[in-house]
């Protein structure tokens, strides 16, 4: 798997644009992803850490277009996002492809639009997976009573128009928030939860060994602006320093982003340096160590920020000084106070945005009782739920299960007649059931196909007067006429098909146009057609290019057991089915932790040596050998050899063939093997126990190719007298398997006893349980017996599953009672242990 930082912001190295590409693209490579930034134009380098940067993008999140005293807001928004999609667009299109993993950590309501735009116009077998960070104001808070205050509309509206189009989308789109209260007020205007994932600080990537110093107080960090509270300082200073003799009052003002009114303020900090012993002046950009030693170092720490500007907005500095053990002296009513409550850190507040009042809250903290134990418990708050490992955790959660989702099936969307939009349709009415609506002679219904390529659009609907008034209609798309196939079902249901290719990458709204040869009323005064029941979008079956076949066993030394894995191999052989005039990819995974063994892989199709991808997973290694086109003769068998540096036990799954110039990423599926495996034994569900009066909350759902995750949050869960964390569990739902996985890092280790080591599986995400069933709740992986000694404190808990899943929030909740049975069926093979 391939991860692309997208950082149109990246135009240097300070600041967290470097500092996120750095630590989030390290963290990945450690992982065994390839990772690559595309930055601005701007940088003047090709390298960030250890990543390539590619200058390709011109458009910050930061740009103003426009200086319309009236629409300026609003062209901004139009013209930001324009921008960016055609930078995009511009990108060559072979570049993406579907195994890859983009990120932005940085958008903005002139760039969301934008990049939701752009994902959905690329063709499917080029689209990668998008996550958007989302970390800058939204456009709305919330009063004190919790209602949804509106503080910018234009940015609001901005980013409420790219959550609707990003719902409606087919592409892989994840919304994460910065900090939980970017994550509320974000699904406010989205309509459906955004979480909020950990957070970066310099620490990710510098450790400080510094010792704190209890007389040093940093009066201000970062770039010398008048937003961020340079102008207080002077007055600050004359009132602390002489009141505190003893301590030592540091500011770090970088003078490379002063301008104007600040170049003053400089100037008059120069001069007080030279008046007090202990003020400790640093003009100088600071490397991330230097910063990091200096943030350590300082017992206390004042944000003297602008508290208007900062009543919406956030700033990483908190955090850091959050993480640091550090107090804090910050503005009153303001984002940064919120966030030193949240995570109850040893802090002041001031009111006013003035030198005085910010010298007043200073001095009172430096007075009073010492805040440091408070403050250092809140730094152990913090790293426990942050930093990059935990955030590529989170990403990751997402990007393995792409990884190990099936093949996905041609894209298909329904538009029902109830929101049919054009003219030449009646109100909608119940037939049936069903919402239907009876056209005119001539009705137009208004749509956006769901990317590039030839789609098949289908008018269906529950009445017609006969086949001739089938016969008779034309359909237009765009005003042009378009051939047109129609059916008639002996209950009267009918159809009308036509196809229609789409080559505009902005996928414009289309307008399909219907025309009937005439209308019957009857005793209606209606003019009345045909009775609609919808209209149906679906990639067009001539234009399919992406085929999955099995991979086959040549012999019995390759054969897989009842679980799908082989006996520990040194090398094997597979056969698969080819197609002409396609590029192919193998998925495997190799059960062997050692990265040197994955990387000792040599793969060879019939002779011929492949590259191959690697990438670490929760399952082991996931190893993708490439098939060019040129390798193999169309209808012949392949034979795949693998070459292993050790002996290890091989899953093979699936392999895929895609037309077009690159390959894709292997979906990672179980596929059925040449030797007949016996049917699972089914497990019936457990006899009722005692309630615990766990609550079950969804705090996370994503669907992940044919796939879905969810994440069900519990709290209040009681077993014996013990009163239990809250903790989280994953279920996994396709249409033929569950998965139910209990991690460590998510609190549900403290639900096991004493398990036996051969049943956890660690990866890089931690220490984790994971079991598997098809839909009915019947084991496909390991049996529950053999763990059902680990499990036995859990039960009491998973026995409310059922009654959990549906009162979770949990969206199509019956679906899920596949993963209820998972957990009843380890209940009842307790219970016979017992």
């Amino acid at each position: 798997m391939r991860l692309i930082l997208l950082d149109n912001n990246l135009d240097h190295k300070h600041g967290h644009h470097g500092l996120y590409d750095r630590v989030i693209g390290g963290e990945a490579v450690r992982r065994g992803m390839e990772a690559l930034v595309i930055g601005h134009r701007r940088f003047g380098e090709d390298r960030i850490g250890d990543l390539t940067v590619h200058p390709l993008l011109e458009t910050t999140s930061y740009r103003a277009f426009s200086k319309d005293p009236v629409f300026a807001a609003y062209d901004d928004v139009e013209m930001g996002n324009r921008a960016i999609f055609s930078e995009l667009m511009a990108l060559p299109r072979d570049f993406f492809g579907r195994g890859d993993a983009c990120l932005v950590h940085t958008c903005s309501h002139i760039t969301v639009m934008g990049l939701v735009t752009w994902i959905d116009a690329l063709p499917a077998a080029r689209r990668p997976d998008l996550t958007i960070f989302l970390m800058l104001p939204s456009g709305v808070g919330f009063d004190g009573e919790g209602a949804l205050d509106m503080v910018d509309p234009p940015i609001a509206l901005a980013y409420r128009e790219a959550f609707r189009r990003a719902k409606a989308s087919e592409a892989a789109i994840t919304f994460l928030a910065t900090g939980h209260q970017h994550a509320r007020e974000f699904s406010a205007l989205a309509g459906w939860e955004i979480s909020s994932h950990p957070l970066l600080s310099a620490f990710d990537e510098c450790r400080s060994e510094a010792a704190v110093i209890p007389e040093q107080v940093l009066l201000f960090a970062g770039d010398a602006k008048m937003n961020k509270g340079l102008g207080l300082l002077p007055e600050v200073i004359e009132r602390v320093c002489p009141a505190f003799p003893g301590h030592r009052f540091v500011i770090h003002a970088n003078p490379g982003a002063a301008w104007g009114e600040a170049l003053k303020v400089i100037a008059r900090l120069q001069a007080l340096a030279g008046e007090h012993a202990n003020l400790d002046l640093r003009l100088a950009s600071l490397d991330a160590q230097a910063y990091a030693d200096l943030l350590t170092a300082s017992a206390v720490v004042l944000l003297p920020y602008d508290p208007a500007e900062y009543r919406r907005k956030s700033s990483g500095v908190v955090w850091e000084a959050i993480a640091s053990a550090s107090a804090l002296v910050v503005p009153e009513a303001t984002w940064l106070a919120a966030e030193c409550a949240h995570w109850e850190a040893g802090f002041a507040t001031f009111r006013g945005n003035d030198g005085a009042s910010a010298a007043e809250a200073l001095t009172g903290l430096l007075q009073g009782p010492s805040l440091r134990p408070r403050a250092e418990a809140a730094a152990r708050r913090f790293a426990a739920a942050n930093g990059v490992k935990a955030l590529v955790d989170v990403l990751a959660d997402r990007w393995a299960g792409l990884a190990v989702a099936p093949a996905e099936r041609a894209q298909a969307r329904r538009i029902g007649a109830a929101e049919f939009r054009g003219k030449g349709w009646h109100d909608a009415e119940t037939v049936d059931g069903a919402a239907v609506r009876w056209s005119a002679k001539a009705a137009e219904v208004a749509a956006v196909l769901p990317g590039l390529g030839l789609w098949t659009l289908r008018l269906t609907g529950l009445r017609c007067q006969d086949e001739a008034q089938l016969q008779s209609a034309r359909l237009t798309v765009d005003g042009r006429e378009v051939p047109v196939r129609h059916a008639l079902g002996r209950d009267g249901a009918w159809s009308l098909t036509c196809t229609w290719r789409e080559a505009r990458a902005d996928l414009p709204v289309r307008v399909l146009g219907l025309r009937l040869g005439w209308t019957r009323s009857g005793g209606d005064p209606r003019e009345l057609g045909l009775l609609a029941t919808g209209l149906e979008i679906e990639e067009s079956v001539e234009d399919r290019s992406r085929v999955a076949v099995l991979v086959e066993p040549v012999s019995d030394d390759e054969a897989a057991g009842a679980d799908g894995w082989t006996a520990p191999l040194t090398a094997g052989r597979w056969s698969i089915e080819t197609r002409g005039g396609m590029d192919g990819v193998v998925g495997l995974l190799l059960d062997d932790p050692a990265e040197d063994h994955a990387a000792g892989l040599r793969a060879f199709c019939n002779g011929q040596p492949l590259e191959a991808r690697r990438m670490r997973t929760e399952k082991g290694w996931l190893i993708q050998p490439m098939l060019p086109r040129a390798l193999v003769r169309a209808g012949a068998k392949a034979e795949i050899q693998l070459v292993l540096a050790a002996p290890a036990r091989v899953l093979m799954q699936q392999a895929v063939w895609q037309s077009g110039a690159a390959l894709p990423e292997a979906p990672v599926q179980r596929t059925e093997t040449a030797r007949p495996v016996a049917p699972p034994r089914p497990v019936l569900a457990a006899a009722p126990r005692r309630r615990t009066g766990a609550r079950w909350s969804c705090s996370q759902v994503q669907d992940v190719g044919s796939a879905t995750f969810a994440n069900l949050r519990v709290t209040g869960a009681v077993f014996g007298n013990r009163v239990l964390s809250d903790f989280h569990i994953k279920l996994f739902r396709s249409d033929t398997f569950f998965a139910v996985e209990l991690r460590e890092r998510d609190g549900a280790f403290q639900l096991l006893r004493d398990p036996d080591p051969a049943h956890v599986h660690k990866d890089d995400w931690g220490a984790a349980i994971t079991l598997f069933t098809d839909p009915e709740g019947r084991c496909t992986g390991a049996r529950p017996g053999d763990i059902a000694a680990d499990v036995s404190a859990l039960l009491a808990i998973l026995d409310e599953m059922p009654e959990g899943v549906a009162t979770c929030d949990l969206p199509k909740a019956e679906s899920w009672r596949g993963a209820a049975a998972t957990l009843a069926g380890l209940a009842q093979v307790a219970d016979a242990a017992e």
